[in-house]
């Protein structure tokens, strides 16, 4: 976007204007410069999120856009101050930039998928609370771990600018990077997992000890068990003398769930105290005493039956608060309809033509002879 030339101040009043004096005509008006098709979609799908309109899209949907069209969309996001657009997308939505394949990925998990690993990581974090209470190096390390959420992860320079956006991730103030990485799969997202662990695992410099997948799907489907899978940094000599680093599956879609509703006879999700440290230091220190980190099977199974039941019951709310409305005795004042991008570009074009103007017919009337 052409940026605007700055807006002059009005010329105070009783101030004799030198000899040279000459009244500015107003500024040229901004040129007609677009947004991309691309860029102008994806940031029109941003404001409708913003505005609370029905998103129409999936939960894990991909878009098209190349490197100059990913700076184009970050550039108009941040050029956006009215609406606060920059920090709503910053603060509340979830996406994924991959540089290599040049496409933007937006997160909209359902509330299934957030309320089931909400448990989770109340669950883990439970454990790790609970270890703090203790003495000794186990209870210092634990005391300091803290869940960051979905916070972003840039990748490095190297990558063509890519981010991700994991759905939880685990870190110790005493590293940069998180070690433990949650996914929530489903049917949509899980065709990217294999990208999302290389990534986790091969391009933050070796700071993530473990991504964890956890496959779930709606239960009385065809394919209605959920599983745990896992993988972890493996390390395997060359030729040359140099490590070659790999992604490790050490558990390949353990069902914690079966596709009847039972709970699977498995481990479920297992972790250990060592995972959640990156510094070697603070592994060395937990080799002697390193605890278990255990959701186990029955416990994601009810977590995930309460996150269904959860959405069931909401569903049959809003069903119920649908039927008792009546329209005829509730009216509703007219809301003003989302500016379009071209229009707000239009409004701010109009409002420097204005100023310009004001300090033209100003500065002809505002100083008077001494």
């Amino acid at each position: 976007m052409t940026s605007s030339q700055p807006v002059r101040k009005q010329a105070h009043k009783q101030v004799t204007p030198p000899s040279s004096f000459v009244v500015t005509p107003p500024s040229p008006p901004l040129t007609d410069e677009k947004a991309s098709p691309r860029a102008a979609r994806i940031l029109q799908i941003f404001e409708h999120i913003q505005a609370g309109k029905r998103y129409t899209y999936g939960p894990w949907t991909s878009f098209p856009l190349k490197l100059q069209e990913y700076d184009e969309l970050l550039r108009l996001i941040r050029n956006d101050k009215d609406d606060c657009l920059s920090s709503f997308v910053r603060d509340k939505i979830r996406y994924d930039y991959d540089g290599r394949n040049e496409c933007l990925t937006i997160r909209m998990a359902t509330e299934v998928h957030e309320i089931f690993l909400e448990h989770v990581k109340l669950a883990i974090m439970g454990q790790l609370r609970d270890i703090a209470k203790e003495s000794g190096d186990v209870a210092e390390f634990a005391r300091k771990v803290v869940c960051a959420g979905s916070s972003r992860l840039a990748l490095p320079a190297g990558n063509s600018k890519s981010m991700r956006c994991p759905d939880a991730n685990f870190r110790h103030p005493s590293a940069r990077k998180p070690a433990v990485i949650i996914e929530v799969a489903y049917t949509q997202k899980r065709k990217s997992l294999a990208s999302l662990v290389d990534d986790y695992l091969l391009d933050l410099n070796r700071n993530v000890q473990v991504v964890v997948a956890l496959d779930i799907q709606y239960q009385g489907s065809e394919e209605g068990k959920a599983t745990v899978s896992m993988w972890r940094l493996g390390e395997y000599p060359a030729p040359d003398g140099k490590n070659i680093l790999k992604s490790d599956l050490v558990a390949d879609e353990v069902e914690f769930r079966k596709p009847s509703g039972e709970v699977a006879n498995s481990d479920g999700l297992r972790l250990c105290l060592k995972d959640f440290a990156i510094e070697p230091q603070w592994q060395h220190r937990l080799e002697k005493d390193n605890r278990d980190i255990i959701v186990s099977a029955e416990m994601l199974c009810q977590f995930l039956q309460e996150a269904e039941s959860w959405d069931e019951d909401h569903e049959d709310q809003e069903a119920r608060f649908e039927a008792e409305l009546r329209p005829d005795d509730q009216k509703k004042r007219a809301r003003e309809p989302t500016p379009s991008y071209d229009e707000k570009l239009a409004n701010k074009r109009r409002a420097l033509e204005k100023k310009d103007d004001d300090y033209v017919q100003g500065s002809s009337e505002d100083y008077s002879e001494s």
